[in-house]
């Protein structure tokens, strides 16, 4: 397993349904159809899909200090903290998994990572509309991967200039990037209850078992097709469900990467493979 660490050198955009909002994580589905567009540049898009591949959501870091998405289930907090604070509480660091956690102190870092601005910007017509973007002060995104090394470096090394989330057209979401390796998470280890890392779905005939005891939330994912082949115009993918990274299982599944095309003229591939981490 290897972590690559994203530094952000102009403001990202990632969509959440409103231009003038914007999230601060991007979901593997998200990451897996950037690393697509950047495959089919080079004739691999089969090579990365077929090939065995795993992928975490993008996560914020502070140098070697990483955030997980806090696990849907009851966490060892201090008798004098607001409840309501936890609830509000996002993201938390890797090393307090498993400890009691203070979400001030969690949320108080976190939110010293980022700037999040809304300008002003015109169209192809000129007429003006608004959007959200943020900025790093400190550290900026990772994501975990596992499998095909080689294809891997590759295809990060070309999206580091075509950038990644909205607004790329506009300069927004280009990065410098190191690679790391993932000491820090131990998924050898085994537990009655699993936090997903990643945005994910199971397949049709392991989805009945993994619900079971399961405590989750469920995303609807969207979006346009970014492929001029497609069709003569740009169509939205298929409506698709799938748990939300941070969602907490007791049964494992092994989920898989969907089509979501519709009258178009090829696949569009969601990826929806889950990345188990113990807690």
């Amino acid at each position: 397993m290897r972590i690559f660490k994203l530094r952000f050198n102009t403001p990202i955009h990632i969509g959440n349904g409103v231009l003038t909002g914007t999230s601060v994580s991007i979901c593997a589905d998200t990451l897996f159809s950037a690393l697509c567009c950047e495959a089919v540049k080079i004739g691999k898009l089969d090579a990365l899909k077929n090939g065995v591949l795993v992928l975490s959501d993008c996560f914020p870091f502070i140098d070697d200090e990483y955030y997980i998405p806090k696990p849907m289930m009851n966490l060892e907090i201090a008798e004098d903290v607001d409840k309501k604070q936890m609830r509000a509480l996002e993201f938390i660091s890797l090393s307090v998994l498993g400890e009691q956690i203070d979400p001030e102190f969690e949320k108080g870092i976190v939110d010293e990572l980022w700037i999040k601005t809304v300008r002003q910007n015109l169209d192809s017509k000129g007429d003006p509309f608004f959007i959200a973007s943020f900025h790093f002060k400190r550290g900026g995104l990772y994501f975990l991967t596992e499998g095909q090394e080689a294809l891997m470096d590759e295809l990060v090394h070309m999206l580091q200039f075509t950038g990644i989330g909205g607004k790329r057209s506009s300069g927004f979401g280009k990065f410098t990037y190191e690679i790391a390796d993932a000491a820090d998470f131990d998924f050898s280890k085994k537990s009655d209850e699993y936090v997903t890392l990643s945005t994910c779905m199971a397949k049709t005939d392991e989805l009945e078992n993994a619900l079971v005891g399961a405590k989750y939330l469920l995303k609807k994912r969207g979006g346009y097709v970014a492929s001029f082949n497609y069709a003569d115009r740009f169509l939205k993918k298929r409506d698709f469900y799938s748990f939300a990274s941070g969602s907490v299982f007791q049964n494992k599944f092994e989920g898989d990467i969907f089509d979501v095309s519709q009258n178009g003229n090829h696949p569009v591939w969601r990826y929806a493979k889950p990345l188990f981490l113990a807690v």
